[in-house]
């Protein structure tokens, strides 16, 4: 493959003793770079270039398609036009410039890493260098009399900046104009326009699907929550219910191993995705799954063959008894906090050095205070939902009559630690706004999936470790309500218990009135409120609490106060804050509200993507000494049936992620706590 000009050989070799020399003393140099300063290590990714891997096909434009700088921003569109060359006739050449300019970009976006060294010598060795399988030729590069084109004080990849801008421009003379008037790229504007309209997972009755739930690593480094989907017509990278890339089967070409990281791979396809999964065992069901739906061959064969014996080992101990995880496998090494049935420790697993937190609860507890169905609900939840914003569970069992929930561990602690650390207990409208939107996304989500979360709060909003939510504690929410505002018909069904923490409770709860979705945006507005005044707005005043709340009479700080309101956000929340759950705000108003669009200038896809910094840095929250005394087991303690015990029990090692099914059953509102005075705990009214 490639164009060859024998006569333009001797210039190409002569460009390569160029640029070999500052290739070979790019590694020393680099090292000292990464013990600089970030903003001098990390070079400026050249203007109006590049692969940007987190776009999503939402609704794509024409008008902003028609430079092909445009293009090779938006992956599926480029991978639409990688399809569209290979299909021309005689496209050896153009084939080979289109794969150079895909590999060029990632190393111009990479500069400053460690491994941009090797990634530039592969390049040029691959498509510069004369003799080799895609060799493109000076032809096509008149760059290439690098000895005057660049210094020794440029650094290495700015040669190579000058070869991808003229591949760019060669494809868009040779193919580009053809691909914006072809029936694939009409095509494409018209699947990408129904997708915008729905930006949900589009599921395929009649096909197979296998997905996972994973870490994503992007080309920065940073860590996202991730769903990978298999399917034999193609595979889907999502974040929640967003597709933020996917490609058909023929475009999906191996799924690469890492050699000594066991828990790592690669997914191949026009680009290399870095995927970490939980353990051995976890990567290995990923492989499998990924050649049992015919996408590609797991590589280095090698290693192959070793997993698959290990999964046939796995394969044969599950038949005979489930490698479920123990609290022997944990080493506890503190307690971060407890509530009225639960303690969550800080645990270390002793094979794998990860650390997470650890939910145990007594079951005798649970019984006693019949909260086993509650629990049940939380763990389903959590073990088939996944988003940025909400925290993961990695495992659940049962052991010493204990019921153990492994999760995410978030060393900031909670948002309620952070508010009275800091001067008045509140922050910045600018900072208040950012934490409510993250959980204005966290929320959404479970809506879209018809769960009600129904004890929203700064107790059970954790920092993690890069400042950045995690909305917890699904221990009162409520599945399958599918009504917004609490009416119900045939194809709505809402929520009747009196639950949640009496600041944060909506009036058509504390009116005892069916309700639905909608009293989680009241809860919103209570918490938007409370970060930027510092109390909630119903706290200190004469009467009751609940008074206040049904009269909905919320008081904004006068003018001149220490309290800085902005009209913008008091009008925000005296949106969420309305009383009439039909007029109330929702995930719409309030991504389009004034707050959002004017003053904050919020970009919601780069929130949820992480991009955004956030505004608090945390600290390590402190733990308390982890405890001294075993847990003891009586014998006439209460257990769970044993058919019971075995739906509480998740495995990441073992177990796929399913997507989540709401399943609409007939309300039974007999079958929920309606007394007060039965929610021991729950509903605390002094």
């Amino acid at each position: 493959m490639g164009v060859q000009r024998e006569n333009f050989g001797a210039m190409a070799y002569n460009a390569w003793s160029t640029i070999k020399e500052p290739i070979s003393s790019a590694k020393a140099n680099l090292a000292d770079a990464i013990d600089g300063p970030e903003d001098q290590r990390r070079r400026t990714r050249p203007s109006g270039t590049g692969y940007n891997l987190q776009a999503a096909p939402s609704g794509l434009n024409r008008q902003e398609l028609l430079s092909i700088d445009k293009v090779m921003t938006q992956p599926v569109v480029m991978s639409c036009f990688g399809r569209f060359i290979s299909n021309k006739e005689n496209s050896a050449a153009g084939q080979a410039i289109f794969y150079f300019c895909v590999e060029a970009d990632t190393c111009l976006h990479n500069s400053g890493s460690t491994g941009e060294a090797t990634m530039l010598h592969n390049i040029l060795k691959a498509y510069v260098i004369p003799g080799a399988q895609d060799y493109i030729g000076a032809e096509i590069f008149p760059l290439l009399e690098l000895a005057a084109a660049s210094t020794r004080e440029d650094p290495p990849t700015s040669m190579l900046k000058g070869l991808f801008e003229a591949a760019l421009k060669w494809l868009e003379q040779h193919y580009f104009e053809d691909f914006l008037e072809s029936t694939e790229f009409e095509d494409l504007l018209t699947k990408t326009e129904d997708m915008s309209r729905k930006d949900r997972h589009p599921a395929v009755a009649s096909e197979r699907c296998v997905s996972f739930s994973l870490i994503k690593v992007n080309e920065r480094g940073r860590k996202q929550n991730r769903i990978l989907s298999f399917r034999p017509s193609g595979m889907e990278n999502l974040r929640g219910d967003s597709v933020r890339f996917s490609y058909k089967a023929a475009d999906v070409e191996s799924l690469i191993l890492h050699p000594t990281d066991k828990t790592s791979f690669k997914l191949a396809c026009l680009h290399y995705y870095d995927y970490e999964c939980e353990s051995e065992t976890h990567r290995a069901q990923v492989a499998s799954a990924f050649e049992s739906m015919g996408l590609g061959r797991v590589k280095p064969r090698a290693l192959q063959m070793g997993m698959e014996q290990g999964m046939a080992e796995a394969t044969e101990q599950k038949a005979v008894a489930a490698p479920m995880p123990k609290l022997s496998d944990y080493e506890v090494l503190g307690v971060a906090g407890k509530g009225a049935y639960a303690e969550v420790r800080r645990v270390k697993h002793r094979n794998s050095g990860r650390v997470y937190a650890m939910k145990v609860m007594k079951i005798p507890h649970l019984i006693q205070r019949k909260q086993v169905e509650r629990v049940m609900a939380e763990k389903k939840i959590l073990a088939t939902l996944s988003h940025p914003f909400l925290v993961r569970l990695h495992s659940c069992f049962i052991d010493s009559n204990r019921l153990c929930m492994c999760l995410d561990l978030a060393e900031g602690g909670d948002l309620f630690q952070h508010l009275h650390r800091t001067q008045a207990a509140r922050l910045s409208p600018a900072a208040a706004g950012f934490y409510c939107a993250e959980m204005v996304c966290a929320l959404e989500y479970l809506h879209n999936h018809q769960v009600v979360h129904r004890d929203l709060k700064p107790e059970n909003i954790l920092l993690a470790k890069d400042g950045h939510l995690l909305l917890t504690d699904f221990g009162l929410s409520k599945m399958d309500v599918t009504s917004d505002a609490g009416r119900e018909s045939q194809d709505s069904q809402a929520a009747f218990s009196m639950v949640g923490t009496k600041e944060y409770v909506a009036p058509e709860v504390v009116l005892r009135k069916a309700y639905g979705k909608a009293v989680d945006w009241w809860a919103v507005g209570i918490l938007l409120y409370e970060l930027i005044v510092g109390q909630t707005p119903f706290e200190g005043r004469g009467g009751h609490i609940f008074d206040h709340i049904v009269a909905g009479e919320v008081h904004r700080p006068r003018p001149g106060s220490r309290v800085a309101m902005p009209d913008s956000a008091w009008l925000l929340i005296r949106g969420l804050l309305h009383v009439d759950p039909e007029q109330r705000f929702g995930a719409h108003d309030i991504r389009e509200h004034a707050f959002y669009t004017e003053v904050l200038k919020l970009d919601w896809d780069a929130l949820e993507e992480k991009d955004l910094p956030p505004p608090l840095r945390p600290k390590p929250a402190p733990m308390r000494p982890k405890p001294n005394q075993k847990d003891s087991i009586v014998a006439s303690e209460p257990t769970l049936d044993p058919a019971i015990a075995a739906q509480f029990e998740l495995n990441r090692d073992l177990d796929m992620v399913v997507p989540f099914q709401a399943t609409l059953a007939p309300a039974n509102p007999l079958g929920e706590i309606n007394s007060v005075d039965s929610m021991d705990g729950m509903f605390n009214y002094m």
